[in-house]
C-alpha cells in the first residue's frame, strides 16, 4: 500500500509545519510530549455492514475484556443510556452480562429508528455510549462511543476512545499498540489510528476550516483506506504486517 492511501498532508505548499516547528536539529518531539494538542483519540472504523443486537454485544464484551487485560487500571465498562452518573444498580458491566441481557439492552436502548424491536434494526444501526465505573484516576477515562450495524451508503461504523491529553498510555509506544490491536481484534475494522487535533486549524483553500491531525498510529487493513488526512510530519520510524494490514508507528 502507498504513502498516499494511507495520509496525504492538510498542508498547502509553502507552509510551515506546526510540528516541524517544535523539533530540534531535526529530531522529532515524541507524541506524548508535544504541547499543541488539542484533543487526542483512539479511533477505529469501518464500512456498511449488518450486525444483529446480538453481534454487537459479543464484539463489545471482547473488547470490554481486552481492555481490562491491557490495562488493570482502566473502569468497567457501563452502558450509558442516559445524561446521568452510571449507578451501581444500573445494568451491567458489560463484561458481566449474560450476551442476551446485554443484546435486549443494545436493541431496546441504543436505536433510535421505528419500528421498535422486536423489529430488525434500521440501515442506520445501533448508536451506544459507554460509561466507566470506577476509575483509579480521571486520566484513565476512555470515553468509549460505538456505531454499529449500520448499512447505509455513508454510514459511520466504529468505536472511539477519547482519554484525556494526560492519558499516561500516550508515552507508552507499546501500550498504545495493545489499545490499537483490542480494537481491531473485537471490531475487525478497516482501519484504525492514535492521533492528536492540534490546538491551532488550518484555513482551507475553500474557506473550511481545519484541525491538522497528527498521527501517531496507523493501521490499515490490506486493501482499505483511511478516510482522514493527517500531517506530514516524515517516514514513520516502525512500519510492519500486523492483524492482515499495515501498522505505521511515528515518534
Amino acid at each position: 500500500m502507498g504513502r498516499a492511501s494511507f495520509a496525504r498532508s492538510v498542508l498547502r505548499p509553502g507552509r510551515k509545519s506546526l510540528l516541524r516547528a517544535q523539533t530540534s536539529q531535526g529530531a522529532a518531539v515524541a507524541f506524548g510530549d508535544e504541547t499543541n494538542h488539542f484533543a487526542r483519540r483512539i479511533s477505529c472504523g469501518w464500512g456498511p455492514r449488518a450486525e444483529s443486537a446480538v453481534d454487537v454485544a459479543r464484539r463489545l464484551q471482547r473488547m470490554a475484556r481486552d481492555l481490562r487485560r491491557v490495562e488493570p487500571d482502566l473502569g468497567s465498562l457501563w452502558p450509558a443510556f442516559s445524561s446521568r452518573a452510571i449507578r451501581p444498580s444500573d445494568a451491567g458491566p458489560v463484561d458481566q452480562l449474560p450476551i442476551e441481557d446485554l443484546a435486549r439492552l443494545i436493541d431496546s436502548r441504543a436505536r433510535f429508528d421505528p419500528p421498535h424491536p422486536p423489529a430488525p434494526v434500521g440501515p442506520s444501526g445501533y448508536d451506544l455510549t459507554l460509561a466507566e465505573l470506577p476509575t483509579v484516576d480521571w486520566r484513565w477515562r476512555l470515553d468509549p462511543h460505538l456505531i454499529a450495524g449500520s448499512v447505509e451508503l455513508e454510514s459511520r461504523n466504529g468505536c472511539h476512545f477519547r482519554p484525556d491529553v494526560g492519558f499516561p498510555a500516550w508515552n507508552d509506544r507499546d501500550k498504545g499498540r495493545a489499545l490499537l490491536c483490542v480494537l481491531i481484534a473485537a471490531w475487525k475494522p478497516a482501519w484504525a489510528t492514535a492521533n492528536a487535533s492540534l490546538k491551532k486549524p488550518n484555513d482551507d483553500q475553500d474557506g473550511r476550516v481545519t484541525w491538522p491531525r497528527r498521527p501517531w498510529l496507523i493501521w490499515v487493513k490490506s486493501g482499505e483506506t483511511i478516510p482522514y488526512e493527517f500531517m506530514d510530519i516524515g517516514e514513520p520510524t516502525i512500519v510492519r504486517a500486523e492483524h492482515g494490514g499495515e501498522l505505521r508507528i511515528w515518534p
